[in-house]
Order: C-alpha cells, then sequence, then structure tokens
C-alpha cells in the first residue's frame, strides 16, 4: 500500500545578521585561495558531552575570501573528550596572518593540544596536574617539525592557542572546573547578565591592535594558565579576535550575542551567528560555545 505523500516545510532563507553599514567585502563572492591543501572556507560541529552541549563554527572572514586568490582560513578549533567520555578538551588558534603558512600552525597546534591532553587524561591524570609549559612546548616542538617537513621555517607556521579542559559531568554541589591556558590573543568569555566577561585574555587595546608579541612556535614559556569553577547553567565561548574584539568595536554586538546564545541554537543559526557582518570587522572567526546543564535536566 502506498503510503501517504507528506510535504516538506518550505526552507527559511537566512542571512548572517548585519550591525550598521555592514563590511562591503561581506557581499562580494567568495573566491579560492591557490592552494588546494588548504582547510575548507568554513568548518562547524555541535555535540552533547555529559550534560553539556557544544557548538562550533569556524568561517574564512570576509576580507580572506573576496579578492582573488583568497586567503586560507587562518583560524582553527579542535573538539575532543577522553576515553571515559569524562573532559570535553578544546582548542582554538588563529594563525598569523603575516605569516605564510599560519593556516598549518594553526591546525597543527590544535590537533597537537588536543592529542597531547587527551594521552593526559587517559593515562587517569586530572587537568590540574597539566604542567602547561611542557604543553606548550611539546606544541611547538610539533609546530616547527611540521615546518621543516615542508621547507618551511618556524616563521611560516606562527599562531595564537586557548586551550579549555572542562569536566562532563558536575559535582554534587552543582559545580565543575574549567581549566584554561592562553598564548597569544584568542580568548576565553563567560556569558554574563550584561554581555560577556573575560575569563582568560580580553579584547585588544593597543592602538595596533594586530601587533602580538608572543605567539607559537616561538614563545612557549608565555603561556598563561587559569582554573575556574563554574555552575549549572553557565555558558562559555573560546573565541578568535575575529570574534571577541567585535565584543568591544560593535555597538551592541555583546548584548545581541548574549541574547542569542543563552540556550544552544540549532547549528546552522549558530554558523550565521558567527559570520555576522559589522564595518570593519572582516577577519576570521572562530567560536566554540559550551552550555553548562541546568538542575532541571537531571530530573
Amino acid at each position: 500500500m502506498p503510503t501517504d505523500t507528506i510535504a516538506p516545510q518550505e526552507p527559511v532563507v537566512a542571512w548572517p545578521p548585519r550591525f550598521g553599514a555592514g563590511s562591503p567585502a561581506a557581499g562580494l563572492p567568495w573566491r579560492l585561495p591557490d592552494s588546494s591543501a588548504g582547510p575548507s572556507g568554513l568548518a562547524a560541529d555541535q555535540a552533547v558531552v555529559g550534560d553539556l552541549h557544544v557548538r562550533a563554527a569556524s568561517v574564512v572572514g570576509a576580507g580572506h575570501r573576496c579578492e582573488p586568490p583568497a586567503t586560507p582560513r587562518q583560524d582553527a578549533y579542535r573538539l575532543a573528550q577522553d576515553r571515559d567520555g569524562r573532559y570535553l578538551v578544546i582548542a582554538v588558534a588563529d594563525g598569523l596572518g603575516a605569516s605564510s603558512r599560519s593556516e598549518l600552525g594553526a591546525q597543527v597546534a590544535t590537533g597537537q593540544a588536543v592529542a597531547v591532553i587527551r594521552r593526559h587524561l587517559d593515562a587517569g591524570r586530572h587537568p590540574d596536574e597539566i604542567v602547561v609549559t611542557d604543553l606548550y612546548l611539546r606544541i611547538a616542538s610539533s609546530l616547527v617539525q611540521s615546518a621543516e617537513q615542508r621547507g618551511l621555517t618556524p616563521d611560516d607556521v606562527r599562531t595564537t592557542l586557548t586551550v579549555a579542559v572542562v569536566d562532563t559531568r558536575p559535582r554534587p554541589d552543582g559545580l565543575r572546573t574549567l581549566w584554561l591556558s592562553r598564548l597569544g590573543d584568542c580568548a576565553a568569555w563567560y556569558r554574563i547578565s550584561n554581555g560577556w566577561e573575560a575569563m582568560i585574555g580580553a579584547a585588544k587595546s593597543s592602538f595596533d591592535g594586530n601587533t602580538l608579541s608572543e605567539f607559537l612556535p616561538h614563545y612557549p614559556e608565555a603561556v598563561v594558565q587559569k582554573t575556574f569553577t563554574i555552575g549549572r547553567g553557565a555558558v562559555f565561548a573560546v573565541m578568535t579576535d575575529g570574534v571577541s574584539d567585535a565584543l568591544a568595536e560593535v555597538n551592541g554586538f555583546g548584548q545581541w550575542l548574549r541574547d542569542r546564545w543563552a540556550e544552544p541554537p540549532q547549528l546552522t543559526s549558530f554558523v550565521l551567528d558567527v559570520d555576522f557582518d559589522a564595518p570593519g570587522q572582516q577577519d576570521d572567526r572562530t567560536a566554540v560555545v559550551v552550555w553548562t546543564g541546568r538542575e532541571s535536566d537531571d530530573q
């Protein structure tokens, strides 16, 4: 017997949110880089790990994709969990635009960070036992080795890196530990009542905000580490400066993003949020956002 045909709903045509007059580059066609070995212009993921909900997106910036030949996406992120699913591991990197293969540096840095930390956790050790300088030294060594294998120099693969490790299971009191480390200008932010508060790193405030003095593989000893205790219903984000700079530079963006990310959105909606259009905001954008479970989720 034939079954009744159910007509699909008409798809809704959606566009990235626009602030003010937007950026002229955002309306131009996307171009492809010369190299076929670079990362895709867009990467996105969603997951549930324990009581954590995760959304992640990385989009090549309008300024990098509109002029032929385009520049590969120089941001990268990596998500992972340990063997027992006890911890979520996040790594976010932003390759330096002045480096010829910064996209490679960002990819190697995030991959190596997650691999080393996962081995640490799988051996039964806690995040607070990570020797952060040793971790970043190993990542720096991997960057140098990857560059040499391709006939490149360490300057060709310079990148920033921020790493987060969060417990996927709250304690009986509802609290959990969030371990963060940072080198460069990627930052971690906590959702508060009127916007976002920097947990590690902050929006740039110097006259030339795009000038960095510390980055991998040259300055692994400059890494900064912090540990936080967060509760139920918390929201935190690890972002590259393509998103976090707009918190200070685009009027209303921080509050708008706070409201948009009060709850985990559909992944396609999250991608459009990250690909927002605003004057002067043309860099690559990456955001990994985590929502912790609420007390009602356990009932």
